[in-house]
This record gives structure tokens, C-alpha cells and sequence, in this order.
């Protein structure tokens, strides 16, 4: 059972990295705005904090394995763990934005009381294949 994320972030940020580096190169060469280097130099430095944050982009489970793949710092990543050792937690919740509500849904994925993974509908996953992992699993 892999469901996966329709995530756009990852594009965002590669585009916006790579743009603060032609901007800088542009800015450089022009004597009178050299200072605008400093532009994306803060910008980079707001990124690097974003590069802790882990971008998740599928979910597959094989046996009693789970296993996440995710983005972070410019390279894909895993992360194995036994279904067996989890708490799963799947939550509603509603954001207004503009009087417009509209429902959203997490699945907390915890070991040991500590929570380990939050995948919401937000990074691109439905709600619809959040049920159907948990009911794979055996839970829902």
C-alpha cells in the first residue's frame, strides 16, 4: 500500500534558491546596486531554516514495515520504522481564510508517545488515502 503527496513546495523551493543565485550574480555585476546583494543573501539565510523542514512525498507500507520518503536538503531521504511500534492519529480541522472554510485532515504517525511524522492535506495528500493506509493497516 504508497499513497503520495502532490506537494509543490519542493519546486517553490528549488525555484526560489535558484533565482537568489541569478539575482546575485546580476546584482554584482552592476557597481551602483551592489548592495542589493544583500537582498538575497537574507533570503538564503531564511531558506537554510526551511531546510530542516522535511518534505514529505509518499507513504508506503510492506508487511509491518512503514516506510516514508521525504525531501530535505536538496536530496530524498527514507525513514523505515515497524507499523507495529505506531500510534496513528487522524484529526479534522477547519481554516477560514477570506470566509471561506474549508476542512483539512492530518495523520500523526507517533513511537513511544512521541510523535514522529504529522502528514497533513496541506502537503498534497487526501484524506481519502489517509483512510484507506489506516484501513490497510488495520486500524480504521
Amino acid at each position: 500500500m504508497q499513497i503520495k503527496s502532490s506537494n509543490r513546495f519542493i519546486d517553490l523551493y528549488l525555484f526560489s534558491i535558484g533565482f537568489a543565485i541569478i539575482f546575485i550574480l546580476i546584482a554584482f555585476h552592476m557597481p551602483t546596486f551592489r548592495w542589493l546583494v544583500l537582498l538575497p543573501v537574507f533570503g538564503i539565510v531564511l531558506w537554510l531554516v526551511v531546510l530542516k523542514y522535511r518534505f514529505p512525498k509518499s507513504v508506503s507500507v510492506t508487511g509491518n514495515t512503514m516506510t516514508i520518503k521525504y525531501f530535505q536538503a536538496f536530496s530524498t531521504k527514507y525513514d523505515s520504522f515497524p507499523v507495529s511500534a505506531c500510534q496513528f492519529k487522524l484529526d479534522m480541522y477547519t481554516r477560514v481564510i477570506k470566509d471561506h472554510k474549508k476542512k483539512h485532515y492530518e495523520l500523526v504517525i507517533s513511537m513511544n508517545k512521541t510523535e514522529r511524522w504529522k502528514l497533513t492535506t496541506l502537503e498534497g495528500f487526501h484524506v481519502e488515502d489517509f483512510k484507506a493506509l489506516l484501513r490497510h493497516i488495520g486500524i480504521f
